[in-house]
This record gives C-alpha cells, sequence and structure tokens, in this order.
C-alpha cells in the first residue's frame, strides 16, 4: 500500500490483515518501488495525489516493469473528478476507490482481485 498519509495506510492495514492479508506499507513511490524490487505481492493499493512522485508514477512503472507488469492496481484517492477517474481508468488499473475507504469495500477490493483475470472485473466506487 502506496500512501502519504500514515493514518490511513495504518487503517488500511488493519482492514487487510483482518482478511489475513500480509501488508507492505510505504508513504512514497521510490520506496514502493524499492520494495517492489524485493518482494513479490499479490496487488498494490495506492493513493494518487502524493508529494514529490504521485500515484500515476507508479502505475506508469509497474507497468513497464516485466517484474510488476501484472500485479493488479486499485487506486484510492479523495479527488473522484471525472477527469481524473477516467485518467485513473485508462490506465488499466483493476479498480479506483473514493477516500475513505469502509471495510465493506476492502471486501469488494478482494472479490475484485479474486476476478483479476476477468478484463470485465473493474470497480469505480
Amino acid at each position: 500500500m502506496v500512501d502519504d498519509e500514515q493514518y490511513f495506510l495504518n487503517y488500511l492495514k488493519i482492514l487487510f490483515e483482518l482478511h489475513n492479508f500480509e501488508v507492505l506499507t510505504s508513504p512514497s513511490v521510490d520506496e514502493a518501488l524499492d520494495i517492489l524490487e524485493k518482494e513479490k505481492v499479490d496487488f498494490i493499493v495506492t493513493d494518487i495525489q502524493m508529494p514529490d512522485k504521485d500515484g500515476f508514477c507508479l502505475i506508469e512503472e509497474t507497468q513497464h516493469n516485466k517484474r510488476t507488469k501484472n500485479i493488479p492496481i486499485v487506486v484510492v484517492s479523495n479527488n473522484d473528478s471525472r477527469d481524473v477517474v477516467n485518467k485513473v481508468m485508462h490506465t488499466g488499473v483493476a479498480g479506483f476507490l473514493r477516500k475513505p475507504i469502509l471495510k465493506n469495500h476492502i471486501d469488494k477490493i478482494i472479490e475484485l482481485l479474486a476476478d483479476k483475470d476477468d478484463e470485465s472485473s473493474r470497480i469505480v466506487i
């Protein structure tokens, strides 16, 4: 999970751990990319708006890396303007969720990722 807001990272970490996921967190894109070079992950949850490099940079970097290009990505953001959502979804990510994320959204993410090979299984909440 990648977000510059530590309280949000902690909150999401708890929610995913309740579903028996081991969670790696990062406050920045660069740190997340370092983690992705060392660790195998099943999916990425990232914010879009962050200082320095944003979530679009993370998406682009992972999609152009042979090792990480098939990792599903779910974007979470406070900005749910039509332009941002369209731009996010045109990157090919698995989904977009508007903050705040609720417990039932975690269930939707898990369900979505279970169907990650199905192109039609994309979500915007």
